[in-house]
């Protein structure tokens, strides 16, 4: 028997272990994409599943990138109780010129950074509909909850929702924390309530008047102030309406027209200025109104807003404190 030259041994056996893993990578693809849409059935299920292994061999580098980075103890339990987070760099993710080596990056540095704060907290936060870190009565006396949650699938991976004593979703936002080169917390999306609440237009009028005039969608975009002040980033960046995912090619005739939301409108009311066509920088401490120059009437309402916001940083602050691992990342 004629023994192989000790260099092409040794080449032959990388060439084994290197098939085994690519073999071994193609046939864990079914029971991820499994985990991935368990209530699908039928036909239906087939063609996920089969989009989904498709997408895998064809962005293999990609998938494995997104398994690594879920391979640790603190955030396996993220990635079992949101399996759907493989999808994202796989579709248009929160900006939709970022291409999708720029996508897995952003994603793997925000989850870093999420995991470095929270520490093994991170997993309850995405875990059915996140973590309480802000509550408050409406002028009725019904209790309303701001959730830190995993956010939409697409416009972010951490988000707030604004739920109500009957356990409906009011409002929501997606926003997403990257650190290259500076630490930047964007905003991905700002949703109000679906036309399944039929008395949606007399609940945000209820909570405008119960919080002292702040519409709904201040009250949201205050709150992720508050957030990224708390997580100590460097600026905030809103996307455009021009650079919604839903504006991507592949949404043309589909979701493209469902997004009815003025981000730049929203942006531009709170003194941000426009970086590119993209992105808004967003004011960490917008401008506040000087009471005195308001007549009574107002000055009083003011006020009242100003300092309601004011008591509930300290609450949202003393929430995220309550949950780090990471003390001295957070002011007190």
């Amino acid at each position: 028997m004629c023994n192989l030259p000790l260099i092409d041994k040794r080449r032959l056996d990388i060439l084994n272990v290197m098939v085994e893993k690519k073999s071994g990578y193609l046939r864990a693809l079914p029971k991820i994409a499994d985990d991935l849409y368990p209530g699908s059935t039928g036909w239906r299920r087939i063609k996920k599943n089969a989009r989904f292994c498709l997408w895998g061999i064809m962005n293999a580098n990609t998938m494995k990138s997104m398994m690594t980075l879920f391979d640790n103890e603190k955030l396996s339990p993220v990635l079992k109780s949101n399996p759907r987070i493989l999808e994202k760099p796989l579709k248009p993710y929160l900006c939709v010129n970022w291409s999708r080596a720029e996508r897995v990056a952003h994603i793997q540095d925000h989850f870093n950074f999420c995991q470095h704060i929270f520490g093994s907290n991170l997993s309850k936060i995405y875990e059915n509909i996140g973590l309480t870190i802000l509550s408050f009565d409406d002028s009725k006396g019904d209790c309303y909850q701001v959730k830190l949650c995993a956010g939409g699938s697409r416009e972010g991976s951490l988000g707030l929702q604004l739920i109500d004593a009957q356990n409906r979703t009011i409002y929501s936002l997606s926003c997403h924390v990257s650190t290259q080169p500076k630490t930047i917390f964007y905003i991905g999306s700002v949703q109000g309530p679906s036309d399944d609440i039929e008395d949606r237009n007399d609940v945000i009028k209820l909570l405008t008047r119960s919080l002292h005039g702040l519409r709904t969608k201040a009250l949201m975009l205050e709150i992720a102030l508050m957030l990224a002040k708390s997580l100590d980033v460097d600026e905030v960046h809103g996307i455009s309406n021009k650079a919604h995912i839903y504006q991507a090619l592949r949404y043309v005739g589909s979701k493209r027209k469902s997004v009815t939301f003025d981000y730049n409108d929203l942006w531009e009311e709170y003194g941000a200025e426009v970086l590119n066509k993209y992105f808004y920088k967003i004011p960490l401490h917008p401008l506040r109104k000087d009471p005195t120059t308001l007549k009574k009437t107002q000055r009083r309402l003011y006020v009242k807003r100003y300092q309601w916001l004011e008591d509930s940083e300290q609450t949202v602050m003393k929430s995220l404190c309550a949950l780090s691992t990471n003390l001295d990342l957070l002011p007190v």
